[in-house]
């Protein structure tokens, strides 16, 4: 329920449910045990986006000191802790030392668990974040490199891949003033909204940056009424008190009298310590909620359709990649396992080298063959490691499923030649065994 009310961007309410949870945890692990631990760095981080960065600090800077001594200073809980600490070191305005804290914590994940890991990933986008109050460029740079790694790592439509593009995005327009065009953060808009649904926190900070874009490249005329609306949702799903409620009723007041004024353009100014600081005018953020890889997305997946299975696997050659429209006996979004293995032993396969890296094999098919095969991923040009992994596992249970199938016709096979030979001997020796 905790977990819950946290991605539903309802923190207050996942505060406290954290509050409740948290004796139970420490009766049932122990103060020194890596889910205790987990445990109140969820509630000390809930404090943050609930309303009180400060708190959330303090309490994570000590919950760090505490770990890194009864777990070790590289344990993934403790850089986890100590990567949440930086975030909000940051977002109460000491940048300085919380990019020294990112910068350390993303080293050590890098070095023990390499770039990709989810926690090194992190690490690397709050230190991009602290660089951009003191190397925009260089901060700029890195939420680019964080973005792309997300992408791979979550796929393009993961909240967590939405929230660093948005922050990239927030990033360039603040360096580009007026020239920004406001539909980028129209899409990250929309997109947050099918992800997260449309009164996430998350989604309402991307719906705020496109009022500051059009602020920034229409005036303040053609902004307001997506200020008024920004505002009024983040009361209602906020509170009055919350500091981004207060930021947006502010912003809404200064807008509102640019235009009784009769002034030209206005340039927002937003406190940058909150949410998460980085760009002057837009809001930025690290998702950051999670100290731990991501091992259960359901929550944050929409249109799931499980594998089915037939009655019998697919004769050789009966299929020879995806089902067309009319010729599927499941629903159109539905696949069967036994049909995926049939497309990939279909599938044509190759060795092959970049243009330019001529000197580097590599081995798989081609994308425009994997969609006409499977229609997985967003185009024809590339092939989605969370794809190749899904096809992969399919296939693996489909073999695993007709092995099993054909033990159990051996067996039965078996046991009825045992009958027989059985019936065949009691025949032979007649009814007292005498010939």
């Amino acid at each position: 329920m905790a977990r819950t009310g946290g991605r539903t961007g309802n923190w207050r309410h996942a505060d406290g449910e954290l509050a409740e949870l948290l004796p139970s945890v420490l009766e049932t692990f122990g103060a020194d045990h890596p889910a205790t631990f987990g445990a109140e760095a969820a509630q000390a981080w809930a404090a943050g986006p609930a309303g009180r960065p400060a708190e959330a600090c303090s309490r994570l800077e000590g919950l760090a000191a505490r770990a890194e001594t009864a777990l070790g200073p590289d344990h993934p809980i403790s850089l986890g802790i100590r990567t949440a600490t930086a975030h909000w070191t940051h977002a109460v305005g000491s940048t300085a030392k919380a990019l020294r804290m990112a910068a350390s914590a993303r080293e050590a994940c890098e070095s023990l668990m390499g770039t990709a890991h989810p926690l090194s990933i992190q690490a690397a986008e709050v230190e991009s974040l602290c660089l951009l109050e003191t190397d925009a460029e260089a901060g700029r740079a890195g939420l680019s490199d964080v973005m792309s790694r997300m992408r791979l790592c979550l796929g393009p439509d993961h909240p967590q891949t939405l929230q660093a593009l948005s922050n990239l995005a927030a990033a360039r327009a603040a360096a580009d003033g007026s020239g920004v065009d406001p539909g980028e953060f129209e899409n990250i808009a929309e997109r947050m909204g099918h992800a997260l649904g449309q009164e996430h926190p998350d989604t309402l900070r991307a719906r705020a940056n496109v009022a500051i874009a059009i602020l920034n490249s229409r005036g303040p005329v053609a902004a307001l009424p997506l200020f008024r609306r920004t505002y009024s949702s983040f009361r209602k799903v906020l509170g009055d008190d919350h500091p981004e409620t207060v930021t947006s009723r502010d912003l809404l007041a200064e807008v509102e009298d640019q235009i009784g004024g009769g002034k030209g353009a206005y340039p927002p100014v937003l406190d940058s310590r909150y949410p998460s600081g980085g760009a002057s005018s837009y809001y930025t953020g690290f998702h950051g909620g999670s100290l731990e890889p991501p091992t259960s997305d359901r929550a944050v997946k929409r249109d799931i359709d499980p594998v089915v299975w037939s009655s019998a696997p697919t004769a050789p050659g009966e299929r020879s990649g995806a089902r067309r429209d009319e010729d599927r006996s499941t629903p159109r979004t539905q696949q069967n396992g036994f049909d995926i293995l049939a497309a990939v032993a279909s599938l044509p396969v190759s060795t092959w080298s970049y243009r330019g890296q001529e000197g580097v094999r590599h081995l798989g098919p081609m994308a425009q063959d994997w969609y006409a095969a499977f229609g997985l991923g967003a185009d024809d040009r590339s092939i989605h490691v969370l794809d190749a992994n899904g096809v992969a596992i399919v296939a693996m249970q489909a073999l695993h499923r007709m092995v099993r199938n054909l033990q159990q016709e051996v067996e039965s096979l078996r046991s009825g030649l045992d009958g027989d030979e059985a019936s065949k001997s009691r025949k032979e020796t007649g009814p007292q065994g005498i010939r």
